[in-house]
């Protein structure tokens, strides 16, 4: 891939500062949405820089116990702490040390966070200083339906990719594809949509993949939730909440600090929201 996919003013402005920001050693801070392609940023930074031909080592925060064997790892190249919000405390200590020592065998180091980092340093949650550490230069990736212009893009770069893969001869999306994918809000974000255009390359025929080969149940349900007539308001709208969060559960995965952020609610919310609507994980 030789840039980031997309053709919207956000995806020319996040080109322009993997450019920039490949070029120094600090510490980048990437936060956005779950499944908004924070790991997919962090490594065009990397192929950018003068690491490039080094090592690329993504590490996940929430099993990270070590901070400083994952430097070690990638001595000389880059490190990439994925979900850098359930970095567990005792790690975030490690790391502070690790950094303000400068021990970090010549590892480049990116981070990125599906939360918002500042408010749980407040909350007491996050240690500030590493914070303030990490935060050298900040990114923020913006949702996907906040950047309708690279719905297509994307769609046509997954469709290749799996084309290849699935050795079928798909030349392209049928109008009301086109239309389908437009209009669906993605709450699963670039993530979601891969998932889309992979399923469709399994079951749909070539040459055109259709709206048929989606998985959404009608039009009017690819816009929301379509409640049953004769019910309560209240009815009516704890459906739409576990319809929602049932959907978000499924394209963002089972950690819960991930889906709350893709729904911009607090992780407690979420919790009582699961055992109010009867939903099971």
């Amino acid at each position: 891939m030789d840039g980031l996919v997309g053709k919207s003013q956000a995806i020319l402005d996040l080109e322009r500062v993997a450019n920039a920001a490949a070029q120094t050693a600090s510490p980048v801070l990437i936060q956005g949405e779950s499944g908004v392609g924070k790991a997919m940023f962090a490594s065009r930074i990397h192929s950018l820089g003068p690491r490039r031909d080094k090592r690329f080592v993504r590490l996940n925060c929430a099993v990270l116990q070590n901070p400083a064997a994952g430097l070690e790892e990638a001595a000389g190249g880059t490190l990439f702490l994925d979900g850098l919000c359930a970095l567990a405390p005792g790690a975030q200590g490690a790391l502070f040390e690790v950094l303000q020592e400068k021990k970090t065998d010549g590892a480049r180091l990116l981070c990125s966070a599906s939360a918002d980092l500042e408010r749980m340093v407040k909350e007491g949650k996050f240690l500030g200083p590493l914070f303030h550490r990490l935060n050298v230069v900040a990114v923020r990736i913006p949702p996907l339906r906040e950047r309708k212009d690279d719905i297509m893009p994307l769609a046509e770069f997954f469709l290749k990719k799996f084309s290849a893969e699935t050795k079928k001869n798909f030349t392209g999306f049928s109008d009301d594809a086109k239309a389908a994918l437009e209009a669906c809000p993605w709450p699963g974000n670039v993530r979601e949509l891969e998932n889309v255009i992979e399923r469709a390359c399994i079951l749909g025929r070539p040459p055109l993949v259709g709206a048929q080969d989606f998985p959404f149940e009608s039009s009017a349900a690819r816009a929301g939730y379509v409640p049953q007539s004769g019910l309560s308001l209240k009815d009516a709208m704890n459906g739409f909440k576990k319809y929602y969060v049932e959907r978000a559960l499924r394209t963002v995965g089972g950690n819960q600090a991930d889906v709350a952020a893709s729904l911009g609610i607090q992780r407690t919310y979420l919790s009582r929201l699961l055992v109010e609507l009867g939903i099971r994980q």
